[in-house]
């Protein structure tokens, strides 16, 4: 059994504890790639934090895909409901009951991160493309938090 499966480019792959270590120890010994690796590095750190998850308003918020997908449903559904029905919802922190508005926030809230993960991505990409950024250091650094702002 996977300890990770992972779909790039439509090709799923099965990854073992063992394939992950040495994954890691491969990005500890390489600091400058070629800028293809550095791109492809950017993408997948992007991939990481994009499903890593936000919080709003303190409370924790799922945003791999599934977990958007769900919330996005939950908006349309309860928009369709009486103005004051709710919904029971577990997410990473536990159950909450969310109306409307509240949920409409949260799920707002995860396209936000979502949003901030790919505009970094790209200004990472651009980085590499003029030189400015050569490095694994570079583009960890870039995404430590994409919530502020990130200088060269």
């Amino acid at each position: 059994m996977s300890a990770f499966r992972k779909t790039v480019d439509g090709v799923a792959m099965d990854l073992s504890e063992a394939d992950i270590a040495q994954c890691e120890a491969d990005r500890l010994q390489r600091e400058n790639l070629p800028q293809a690796g550095l791109l492809a590095y950017a993408a997948n750190r992007r991939w990481e934090v994009e499903m890593g998850g936000t919080t709003y308003a303190g409370m924790p918020i799922a945003t791999d895909r599934e977990s958007r997908a769900i919330m996005s449903q939950s908006v349309l559904y309860l928009r369709e409901k009486p103005v004051d029905e709710t919904i029971d919802w577990k997410g990473p922190g536990g159950w909450v009951n969310l109306d409307l508005a509240s949920l409409t926030a949260a799920t707002l809230a995860a396209g936000d991160h979502v949003d901030a993960t790919f505009r970094r991505e790209k200004a990472i990409a651009a980085a590499i493309a003029s030189g400015a950024v050569n490095s694994i250091a570079q583009i960890d650094e870039a995404f430590a938090d994409v919530t502020r702002a990130w200088a060269i």
